[in-house]
């Protein structure tokens, strides 16, 4: 796939990662010369400081998502500007790899939290194992919980997302004991408005874009 195949990507949010420091970098697309280059704002660091500033010549794999696909690719940085407003060359990719969200394509979770809010109790806080557009699994250490129970999950969402935490409704589908006194649930996603399958989709592609681990 090429990039003028997706469509309008200006203002899309993507994430910046160097292939050989792991540094992580949030910016905008502004536009691209096909065959020549991609057009980014000025990218942020996670880590602030003129010493963490992506440099001319590094190589990055840059991710982002569009219409509900896991984008991704690799460049070159070709040139860093300060005007007429900040903002970077990339080198144009000649193909990019994306992942087609699913109901049925289960990512696996590294330590991310989530709070079940539950009708007349206490908000009980959770570790999601898997999700997906079509649900999730996580676990806590309680059995409150009967399968076909309506609740909502709230999602602390990372800050590099810059995103407001997003609140989904979900069904119980099932619940079954795992080792060491923790209890593991199955749920649905109900039905979600456009605005909230966008939040889905973007919390998803940010766990798409993270580093695999060794």
């Amino acid at each position: 796939m090429n990039i003028d195949e997706l469509g309008d990507l200006v203002g899309t949010s993507v994430l910046l990662r160097t292939t050989i420091s792991q540094r992580k970098y949030r910016a905008n697309f502004i536009g691209y010369k096909k065959d020549k280059s991609i057009i980014l704002t000025k990218p942020s660091s996670h880590c602030g400081g003129e010493e963490n500033s992506l440099l001319a010549g590094e190589e990055v794999i840059v991710h982002f998502l569009s219409n509900a696909k896991a984008c991704a690719f690799k460049a070159g940085v070709m040139h860093i500007a300060s005007a007429p407003y900040p903002y970077i060359h990339l080198t144009y990719p000649r193909h990019i790899q994306f992942e087609q969200f699913r109901h049925y394509n289960r990512i696996k979770i590294k330590d991310a939290s989530a709070t079940l809010l539950i009708p007349e109790n206490e908000p009980m806080e959770v570790s999601v194992i898997d999700m997906s557009m079509g649900g999730l699994q996580l676990e806590c250490c309680s059995s409150c919980l009967d399968d076909g129970a309506h609740i909502n999950i709230e999602f602390a969402l990372p800050e590099e997302l810059d995103i407001e935490p997003v609140v989904l409704p979900v069904t119980v589908q099932n619940h079954h004991h795992g080792q060491g006194g923790i209890e593991l649930y199955g749920l649905k996603f109900d039905p979600l408005k456009p605005d909230k399958t966008a939040r889905l989709q973007q919390l998803l592609g940010y766990f798409v874009s993270l580093p695999a681990e060794n």
